[in-house]
C-alpha cells in the first residue's frame, strides 16, 4: 500500500503568506499601533503598493527584522 500523505499540510505548505495590516501586526507582537508606527520608521519592513495604499507587512518579515534587533 502507498503511503498515507496529509493533504491539509501539504496545501497550507503552498499557500502564500498573508499580508498584514499594522493592526494584525501589533497584535502579533503585542504592542500598540503606535510603537509598529515607531517600527517602521526605525526601519521594521512593510509594504505598499501605491503611496497612498495601507501599509500591509508579512509576519515572517517582521519577525525576522525584530529577532535582528534583539541581537
Amino acid at each position: 500500500m502507498g503511503e498515507v500523505v496529509d493533504l491539509s499540510a501539504e496545501r497550507a505548505k503552498r499557500q502564500p503568506e498573508p499580508w498584514l495590516s499594522k493592526r494584525e501586526i501589533a497584535e502579533h507582537l503585542g504592542v500598540s499601533i503606535r510603537t509598529v508606527q515607531r517600527y517602521m520608521a526605525a526601519g521594521m519592513p512593510f509594504h505598499r503598493a501605491y503611496p497612498t495604499s495601507p501599509v500591509r507587512m508579512k509576519v515572517s518579515e517582521v519577525d525576522s527584522w525584530m529577532r535582528e534587533q534583539a541581537a
